[in-house]
């Protein structure tokens, strides 16, 4: 390992989180058997939303890092690289990667990254939304803020449950497929070279990554319709 380079890399830690507090958010869906289980079950929706939201820069950068841009590009041209928004990043991955290809903006795996992307923003950068106080049937009032057209995320986030999270997980499952097997034409062992390997990988990558060792996705591939075609995990 002398005069090599460690690239810290965050995407395998990212995608373990946003499977595993599914899990345990589904570990205190009992309301009834603990008070703190309602509070504890939306913070881990919660945050297993937003570990996901965070795959798609993480998985850009670990790209953008393998693709030697300080070959190629000025600083200046890296630093506005660097200020290009999710998808206009993948496809500038795309573009060097695989240059017959082109992105559809209009597929529904891109539409739902775009709309995560808000949900996203939403949260990070909050702002105080207003809506009519409205009387139900049993004589409470609620107010409406809606939902995302196509993930169905409520923009009320203490609504969020397991299922808001699978779906937004399965929109980037469905998308890193899409991008990486479909698109840039890449085998996924050279994927999960490019996400997980502490090093610069080239592509195609030759050296065996060992897919094995990311655990716990079977129950993610088994009861939530999750396949991680794109690291070559089978269900």
């Amino acid at each position: 390992m002398r005069n090599q380079v460690c690239h810290l890399k965050f995407f395998e830690e990212q995608l373990y989180d946003s499977v595993h507090l599914i899990y345990l958010a589904e570990n205190h869906s009992d309301f009834g058997a603990n008070k703190f289980n309602y509070y504890y079950y939306h913070t881990l929706c919660r945050s297993s939303v937003l570990s996901t939201m965070l795959l798609f820069e993480s998985a850009a950068n670990c790209c953008i890092d393998s693709i030697n841009i300080n070959d190629k590009f000025t600083s200046e041209q890296i630093k506005e690289i660097d200020r290009y928004d999710i998808l206009s990043k993948f496809k500038f991955i795309l573009k060097e990667i695989n240059p017959n290809q082109v992105m559809n903006k209009g597929c529904s795996e891109v539409q739902k990254i775009r709309e995560l992307q808000q949900v996203r923003n939403n949260y990070v950068h909050p702002k105080v939304n207003k809506s009519e106080w409205v009387k139900n049937y049993d004589d409470t009032w609620s107010a409406d803020f809606g939902e995302t057209q196509y993930l169905k995320i409520p923009n009320q986030m203490h609504k969020w449950t397991t299922k808001h999270a699978i779906s937004a997980l399965k929109a980037a499952n469905d998308f890193f497929n899409l991008f990486f097997l479909e698109l840039c034409e890449l085998d996924s062992n050279t994927v999960c070279g490019l996400l997980l390997e502490n090093k610069q990988v080239t592509i195609p990558f030759d050296a065996y990554v060992g897919v094995d060792f990311i655990r716990m996705l079977d129950k993610a591939s088994l009861e939530y319709d999750l396949d991680f075609k794109f690291i070559g995990k089978k269900s």
